[in-house]
């Protein structure tokens, strides 16, 4: 990874400086890539639907026609329990410095 300035540096500083969220020793990644591997692939296929639909808007500037694509395709999934999911998720540091660091332990808290 090249650092601001155009450095090279290792996972390890890259993460002591926030540019990766994690840098799993060598022998954890195949299980860590497993892991989340499954994690992307659980949610229900509406969901990932209305993601890429919203990511694909996010690549033109931001317009209203952009924001009003996003609103349609996100509305409808925050049900009751999404709703449910999130306070859960936002209770263990998701949205926080430290929660970026540890995305695991915030999603192991919420399952």
């Amino acid at each position: 990874m090249s650092f601001p300035g155009g450095e090279l540096v290792d996972a390890e500083l890259a993460a002591a400086h926030g540019l990766v969220n994690r840098a799993p020793p060598a022998g954890e990644l195949d299980g860590f890539v497993d892991t989340l591997a499954r994690r992307i692939a659980r949610p229900r296929p509406e969901i990932t639907a209305a993601v890429k639909t919203v990511v694909n808007a996010a690549a033109a500037p931001v317009t209203r026609e952009g924001l009003a694509v996003e609103n349609e395709a996100l509305t409808g999934l925050f049900t009751p329990d999404a709703a449910v999911l999130a306070r859960k998720q936002l209770a263990a540091g998701a949205r926080t410095r430290e929660g970026e660091r540890r995305p695991e332990d915030v999603l192991n808290a919420t399952q």
